[in-house]
Formats: C-alpha cells, structure tokens, sequence
C-alpha cells in the first residue's frame, strides 16, 4: 500500500542539535495533508502517465525537476518534516491515506 521504498525511514539518522526552519506549532499530531494529497495525487497520475513521467515545476522563478510523480510528492512531505510542522508518523499517516484515497477514487472510476 504504501509505495515509498521500504528502508528509507532506517537510514534517517538523528541530529539531537537539529532545529526545524520555522517555529513547531503546539498542536496535536495528524496526518499531514501534504502528504495525504501530494501522495493522492502522485498515486493518481503516475497510474495515467506511468511512474517514470518527468516534469518541472516552476514556482517564484525557481524551477524544480523531478524523475517522476513520487519523487515531487516526497519533496512536497518531506518539507513539512523539514519546517517542524510534521513527524515522520505524521508523514506516513498522510501517505497511506493519500494512496487509499487514490486507489478508492480510481477503483470506483
């Protein structure tokens, strides 16, 4: 179900002086929504135009290639991860929603 490489997560390794780039709000663990839709979405169309479809990104003049759907949709949790607002079970939890949600939605088209 959950089509991140399975072992990513084992080669995290912790930084105990680690701070994220914003401030953590104080609010209660949830499953992330971007990951929930960014893996909705990657599931969704890597199934229309297949895993490997390459696309750029462009936002505020900067441009962003990726080798396939997955790939922009990790970027997009990871960045949560990164600014403080997520866990890594936060994460998971939104990817799994996201691909059960894709699988749903297409299994009902």
């Amino acid at each position: 179900m959950d089509r991140v490489p399975a072992g990513w997560i084992r080669r995290v390794v912790g930084d105990p002086g680690w701070t994220p780039l914003l401030t953590t709000a104080p609010d209660p663990s949830y499953p992330s929504a971007h990951a929930a839709l960014s893996q909705a979405a990657a599931t969704t169309l890597a199934g229309l135009f297949g895993a490997r479809y390459h696309l750029a990104v462009t936002s505020k003049g900067a441009t962003r290639t990726y080798a396939g759907f997955q790939e922009a949709a990790t970027e997009a949790w990871l960045s949560r991860l990164w600014s403080g607002q997520h866990t890594s079970i936060d994460n998971r939890a939104g990817r799994q929603l996201g691909v059960r949600v894709a699988d749903f939605v297409a299994g009902r088209l």
